[in-house]
């Protein structure tokens, strides 16, 4: 509905007065009557108070329904002044270019069950999404039925600045975002310094998809700033489906009997810069891959990388205890200060890192055994020497990636038996080098296609192919478990 066929609705449905009219004072005293169509045409700023809201704590639900159908239907700004709106349950705030500006202590108490402030564009428009909301200086008073306080579901390239929860549910979220893409979000707080009605969340922020089996909408591409989540019941800040977002400065702390900050196996590619993190059981939990830690200080407590954050950057700052867990592979430690590193992961590297606790560097690791980083030549069996000269020596490594690779030309040598004898052994790979299962892979045969088997024991056996020559160049063994 455009906004002129809003006009003539809104005459017959706002404050309820069929006629449209209103008693409004006018700047020199006294009152004067004003149109409802007059109203809306004259004005971009819908307050509440002027649909019949009182702020006082009493029940605003209807007021605020009328004050939302105006301004969403028109595309202006629903506006709370300082006050108190009651209401059992949300209306759906999801509207197309809909701004909603709180002044001063604005607060929204929630009465009822469910969730305190809904913005759900999939609801609205099933399948699609609202575009280019703001939202800014609002405090959800939520109760012990309020399972979430903010849920903003569906809604893309919008801004969110100055939001809070004062209460909710001790098992509930104070934020939750689903398929929610490219917003700014700007000091969202959760946290027990403000004043609290009951209990806080149990979780401060959640980021996540849509519901089965739309799990690939998820919270992709937005930027947090300066979130302060503290003294929730179990979890700060989650990141569960959520991937390329950043979330930068701020403060998740005194989650003295849970976590600061959980990134999830689905959670991938996010950069979390300048977080403050203290009081916390455990500081950091992350099991999704692809994810950069950068200048945190995450004092007195633990930040643990589990099997599955592979590829993950931890840069700078500051940290008592980190652990790397067995299964967790290719993480690298770049110039941070710890107290404690345990190191059980699989080709971590550690450059320009420094020893807290006993105030020295840590020496640089490359992430492996230099000797696994460096090609060693063969012992090759006798019915084989090398062809290639010293440049080229026949040989094998295993690379960054925990690939074995295998290089070198050989010729028959000519001290070798006479007749063609395949299956026929080339050298063996000593441990470390050996592959986790048998591996069949192509080689050049005196031209030709030949077929070389890899062992799970070591050995090197040409299976077919011509025993003249033979091409080691370009074979890649990659080590993957049996699935």
């Amino acid at each position: 509905m455009d906004r002129r066929g809003f006009l003539g609705l809104a005459t017959s449905s706002i404050w309820g007065r069929g006629a449209g009219a209103e008693q409004v004072t006018a700047p020199g005293g006294g009152r004067v009557t004003r149109s409802v169509t007059q109203y809306l045409a004259n004005n971009a700023v819908f307050n509440v108070r002027d649909f019949g809201a009182r702020g006082d704590g009493r029940d605003d639900g209807p007021a605020i329904g009328r004050t939302l159908e105006a301004a969403g239907s028109v595309g202006g700004t629903l506006l709370f002044p300082p006050g108190t709106y009651s209401y059992a349950e949300s209306p759906n705030f999801a509207w197309d270019d809909l701004e909603i500006l709180g002044q001063g202590r604005a607060t929204l108490r929630h009465t009822g069950k469910g969730v305190g402030f809904l913005a759900d564009g999939w609801l609205r428009r099933p399948r699609r999404k609202v575009w280019n909301m703001r939202i800014e200086n609002l405090a959800l008073e939520g109760n012990a039925e309020t399972t979430i306080g903010f849920l903003f579901r569906s809604v893309h390239h919008g801004r969110f600045v100055r939001l809070r929860v004062i209460g909710g549910a001790p098992t509930g979220e104070g934020f939750r975002t689903e398929f929610f893409i490219a917003n700014y979000c700007e000091s969202w707080g959760v946290t027990g310094n403000e004043r609290v009605v009951g209990a806080l969340p149990g979780t401060g922020i959640m980021l996540t998809s849509l519901a089965e089996p739309y799990q690939r909408y998820s919270t992709v591409d937005c930027t947090f700033m300066n979130c302060i989540v503290e003294a929730c019941g179990h979890t700060g800040v989650y990141l569960d489906q959520a991937h390329s977002n950043m979330l930068r400065g701020g403060t998740f702390e005194d989650h003295r009997t849970g976590t600061g900050l959980i990134v999830g196996e689905a959670a991938r590619r996010n950069i979390v810069d300048g977080v403050f993190l203290e009081s916390n059981q455990v500081h950091l939990e992350c099991r999704g891959p692809h994810n950069q830690f950068v200048a945190l200080t995450a004092l007195g407590g633990l930040c643990r990388f589990h099997p599955g954050a592979d590829f993950t950057r931890l840069i700078g700052g500051h940290y008592r205890d980190v652990a790397i867990l067995e299964g967790a592979r290719d993480l690298k430690l770049l110039g941070i200060a710890a107290s404690r590193i345990s190191d059980r992961g699989l080709r971590t590297q550690r450059l320009g890192c420094h020893d807290a606790a006993a105030d020295v560097p840590i020496a640089d690791h490359a992430g492996g055994p230099p000797s696994h980083r460096r090609w060693r030549s063969a012992a090759l069996a006798g019915s084989w020497v090398n062809a290639g000269g010293e440049a080229t020596t026949a040989g094998f490594m295993r690379d960054a990636d925990g690939c074995i690779r295998l290089r070198g030309q050989l010729r028959r040598s000519p001290s070798a038996p006479g007749g063609r004898q395949l299956p026929l052994r080339v050298f063996s790979l000593p441990e470390g080098y050996r592959p986790a299962y048998r591996h069949l892979v192509p080689v050049l045969s005196r031209g030709k296609l030949g077929i070389l088997e890899i062992r799970v024991g070591g050995d090197v056996v040409l299976m077919k192919g011509a025993i003249e020559e033979l091409s080691l160049d370009g074979v890649v063994i990659a080590e993957e478990p049996v699935a």
